[in-house]
């Protein structure tokens, strides 16, 4: 059996730095030139369990910008319902962090793909339209985007924010309203009882 300090980095020794840390080392390797973009996707693989989707996207030969890996049906099979080979064109309109806007035009359905995992909390709206956020290639969120021009917009709400605005906005209330109450109360004690 190896040791961990004979191990050597899973892709490449030139582009990876060993960090040495108190457990085992850990290599750190750059695996591509440039930084990911969105694209878009006409077939998926569909596995449930994450052992059968690492299986898949440690093959050889696949392509995780052709085919994206799903836990569910998302994209019809079959073959295109367009002749020729499916197209599509992604235009990023503002990515920071949390949210998203792109303009998806494409020949046929397809999955968007936006790098970054999908945590509980991302919504997605395709022209207006609520849609699901799925997971995609494992590492990354994914939304159906019908065929034709659509604007697509990504947006990171996590339930704690929701319940962290909703308790603000009550306290805020809370607080307008002994503000609007106090002077109302301080007139009543001023004035002499009735009787």
């Amino acid at each position: 059996m190896r040791r961990a300090d004979q191990l050597s980095p899973p892709f490449s020794e030139g582009a990876a730095v060993r960090l040495k840390t108190e457990g085992p080392d850990v290599w750190l390797e750059r695996i591509a030139t440039t930084s990911a973009s969105p694209y878009v996707a006409f077939q998926t693989a569909k596995a449930d369990a994450l052992k059968d989707q690492l299986a898949l996207f440690t093959r050889e030969d696949f392509d995780p910008l052709r085919t994206v890996i799903v836990d569910r049906d998302v994209l019809p099979s079959g073959p295109p319902g367009t002749a020729g080979a499916p197209s599509g064109e992604t235009v990023v309109r503002k990515e920071i962090q949390g949210e998203g806007r792109y303009a998806v035009t494409l020949s046929r359905e397809g999955l968007l793909v936006i790098p970054g995992h999908k945590a509980p909390g991302w919504r997605a709206w395709v022209d207006g339209r609520k849609t699901p956020v799925i997971e995609a290639n494992i590492f990354s969120k994914g939304v159906v985007v019908p065929s034709g021009r659509h604007e697509i917009v990504l947006s990171y709400q996590p339930a704690s924010f929701l319940w962290g605005a909703a308790a603000s906005l009550i306290s805020l209330g809370l607080c307008l309203g002994g503000v609007a109450v106090a002077p109302i109360r301080s007139r009543k004690r001023g004035r002499p009882a009735s009787s």
